[in-house]
């Protein structure tokens, strides 16, 4: 047998495919090992191959959930497991005794945010890792009240993430010069800088979770009876506005959602009519015209919602049993592919499916180079 050591460029091919929990036992193996696995350009090798692959794991997620005792959980991680979702990993907010929301995810970070005294505390969680990064905004004129949203996004150009804060600090009144306060959050070079540019009214009220996709930050957008999708581009940074399909004239609890690089719109209401719900995609970005309802699913009250894709453009929906199926589109049938663990109830378990891709970013700080375990310390 050759003696000779493996060539480290085959070595790095074959552990970059691997996921993000094993590479973290293999940083023992040798301290040579360990410097490979939590060197930048690594980390930064291991993210671009996972977004190549798109094999993503499904978080399930209740937003209604998270609050007083079930601040801290999450659900989970499920992946495909020849045909239905087997947990795989149980999702709990390592820092306790703070009153961090859910705001937004993008890849392989969630991140969470709340204000305290005049000032936006946020924190970037990587659960595949276990690490978590706190850090806070400026403080700007801001109450309790007022409004204010966080969006994460990447800039694939760049090789960066970048977290958005829009604040509406000062609002003077109908027909009266709304301020808005834009500040982006560059991970890894921990500055706050202000964005000086365009706000779409339609900022004012921004409902749900913000989605990334196309290099976007999106949100469903609201002023004064009308409703637009409210996008900012992380490599530019700038805010563009983008109609709703024609025929939606009322959209909140309208929820948007992902598609590979498509922008898709779903009816998430809770008082929505029993019958089909369609949803939207949007065939060519930015344009208004290009919407398309591509599927129309029929509820008849027995589906409480729509909680997203999964494989082959198969979409996930919750029954009244708080059962998760799946809806093959193609043949129009459905296949039970998690089971409730509570039995019967009247009311939604999950709001959301959310893609979650592992990586490695934080393994070593903001920077992907020593982070905050567990929030038991910070740069706060």
């Amino acid at each position: 047998m050759s003696s000779e050591p493996f060539p480290e460029e085959i070595m790095i091919l074959i552990l970059v495919r691997l996921p993000a929990r094993s590479l973290l036992r293999f940083r023992s193996v040798s301290r040579s090992w360990n410097s490979l696995i939590t060197s930048k350009s690594f980390i930064t090798f291991h993210l671009h191959h996972s977004l190549e692959v798109r094999n993503p794991l499904i978080h399930l997620y209740n937003y209604n959930h998270f609050s007083s005792a079930f601040r801290r959980k999450l659900y989970g991680f499920y992946r495909d497991d020849g045909g239905t979702l087997t947990k795989d990993q149980e999702l709990e907010f390592p820092i306790e005794n703070e009153p961090y929301n859910y705001s937004a995810a993008c890849n392989g970070l969630l991140c969470f945010s709340y204000i305290s005294e005049s000032r936006l505390i946020l924190a970037l969680w990587n659960p595949s890792i276990r690490k978590c990064y706190r850090f806070r905004c400026p403080t700007w004129p801001i109450t309790t009240t007022s409004p204010c949203d966080v969006g994460i996004g990447y800039d694939s150009l760049t090789n960066e993430y970048k977290v958005l804060t829009l604040a509406n600090p000062l609002w003077l009144g109908r027909g009266l010069p709304i301020l808005f306060d834009v500040m982006v959050y560059v991970l890894g070079i921990d500055k706050w800088r202000r964005v000086n540019t365009h706000v779409p009214l339609s900022a004012m009220f921004l409902f749900g979770f913000p989605t990334f996709v196309h290099g976007c930050i999106h949100w469903i957008g609201y002023r004064w009876n009308q409703y637009a999708i409210v996008a900012f581009d992380v490599h530019v940074e700038a805010f563009l506005e983008i109609g709703l399909p024609s025929e939606i004239v009322q959209a909140s609890g309208y929820a948007l959602i992902a598609h590979g690089e498509s922008l898709c719109l779903l009816d998430n209401r809770y008082d929505r009519a029993p019958g089909a719900v369609p949803i939207w995609v949007m065939k060519q970005y930015g344009v208004k015209q290009s919407w398309f309802k591509q599927f129309n699913i029929e509820m008849h009250g027995y589906y409480f919602r729509v909680l997203g894709f999964w494989q082959h453009d198969n979409i996930l929906l919750e029954n009244n049993r708080r059962e998760v199926v799946s809806y093959d589109p193609k043949v129009q049938s459905t296949k039970l592919v998690l089971a409730s663990e509570e039995g019967m109830h009247l009311v939604p378990k999950y709001d959301l499916a959310i893609p979650y891709m592992e990586c490695l970013v934080l393994l070593k700080g903001s920077d992907g180079l020593e982070s905050h375990v567990d929030g038991s310390s910070s740069n706060i």
